[in-house]
């Protein structure tokens, strides 16, 4: 921006750069943040995705969920706000904010636990809060039926990334988390409710808020009943473009799923959905009115080999996925950390989970051995994957 660089580094260092020469400016460290609650997102994710710049200032997020407004010129802090206490949510702030008008968005993360996501403007100026939209209705409000008895306050959801925001429409778009627990329904879907189609309103969704005043105008839940983690808090790209012979103010998005939604961003209309990888096995299919239509739900065993016999079509042409599940509760019961959940992290033992694959065109051996680790790891073929194009027809 006028021939400055600015950035941040994973432990919320901020920097001004000349941009001919790459000279420091000026440097800002942010104090570390003491005390966070062990074995949360707060405490967990040490790294920060970018800045903003307006209105003068530098704006980041931090560890300990304040937002923090820097002079443009000279990094000197002009004002800084608590968004949530980390010590109650066991959340934090990595996301990049985005800057609208004469206020400054941002969202968090914590959906993996016992939290309710939200979005919040404060005012670039002063800092002050100008609305907060949570992602889980409260009693009341439409979709709140969507959650079983009290599961909404704690039901997830949260958008850690950043969204985008159309100036004509002056509509903010923005991609929202799993619900949680993440891996599980049993607690948040009300008994013999249709897992169809909006379940657990608005989380795994994209909606459309009004940017001056934060209500919602749309939404479209790519995830409904998101028992995979399949969260879709992803970039939202704005474009125009031609379909069925008629230009169309349109949004694509992208999520865990490997599908990509395309929408009229004025309305919120399905227009089309295209699959990413060439092959999925947690669903089958999309309706014309974009549907998910279920898979089969795939057994993963102690050990697994994919080997020419079995997945050698799968290996030859395409990527494979495989994703392995050691549940463990979390919180743990030993971290005190507010109200018991079954939330379920993904962990793996170097005793417990062992996978290879073969190639079928070199043999090759592909393998894993996690310890303490998250256990989702992407398995590639050797050869091309095939270029292909994809259009909405």
């Amino acid at each position: 921006m006028d021939g400055v660089i600015y950035l941040i580094t994973a432990q919320l260092q901020v920097f001004a750069l000349d941009g001919a020469t790459g000279r420091v400016i000026w440097h800002y460290k942010y104090p570390k943040p003491q005390a966070l609650p062990p074995n949360t997102h707060a405490d967990r994710f040490i790294f920060n995705r970018g800045v903003a710049v307006g209105d003068g200032k530098v704006f980041f997020g931090t560890r300990d969920a304040y937002l923090v407004a820097l002079d443009q010129k000279t990094g000197r802090e002009v004002w800084k706000v608590a968004v949530d206490d980390p010590k109650q949510c066991g959340c934090n702030i990595t996301g990049a904010p985005l800057i609208v008008k004469d206020k400054v968005i941002v969202g968090g993360t914590g959906g993996d636990q016992a939290h309710r996501g939200y979005l919040t403007a404060f005012y670039t100026m002063t800092g002050r809060l100008a609305w907060r939209w949570y992602v889980i209705p409260g009693p009341g409000e439409k979709g709140n039926e969507t959650w079983k008895g009290d599961s909404w306050k704690f039901g997830g959801g949260s958008p850690w990334l950043t969204g985008s925001y159309d100036a004509d429409l002056n509509l903010v778009y923005w991609g929202t988390g799993n619900a949680a627990s993440d891996l599980y329904d049993g607690d948040r879907v009300p008994v013999g409710f249709n897992k169809v189609n909006d379940v657990n309103l608005y989380t795994a969704s994209v909606v459309a808020l009004d940017a001056a005043t934060g209500k919602l105008r749309w939404h479209h839940q790519e995830v409904p009943d998101d028992v995979w983690d399949y969260d879709s808090s992803y970039e939202v790209i704005l474009m125009d473009r031609e379909i069925r012979g008629r230009m169309r103010k349109v949004l694509v998005h992208l999520n865990k799923g490997g599908l990509t939604t395309v929408l009229d961003r004025a309305t919120g209309e399905f227009l089309g959905v295209f699959s990413v990888p060439e092959v999925r096995n947690w669903i089958t299919g999309v309706t014309e009115d974009g549907r998910l239509v279920s898979g089969a739900k795939l057994r993963i065993r102690r050990k697994i080999r994919c080997s020419e016999g079995l997945f050698d079509k799968v290996l030859s042409d395409s990527r494979w996925f495989i994703r392995v599940h050691a549940a463990v509760p979390w919180p743990p019961p030993e971290s005190g950390q507010g109200r018991r959940l079954p939330v379920w992290r993904v962990r793996a033992r170097a005793d417990s989970w062992r996978i290879w694959c073969t190639s079928r065109s070199s043999a090759r051996l592909f393998w894993i051995h996690s310890r303490y680790s998250s256990s989702a790891a992407g398995f590639n073929s050797t050869e091309i994957v095939r270029p292909f194009t994809l259009r909405v027809q």
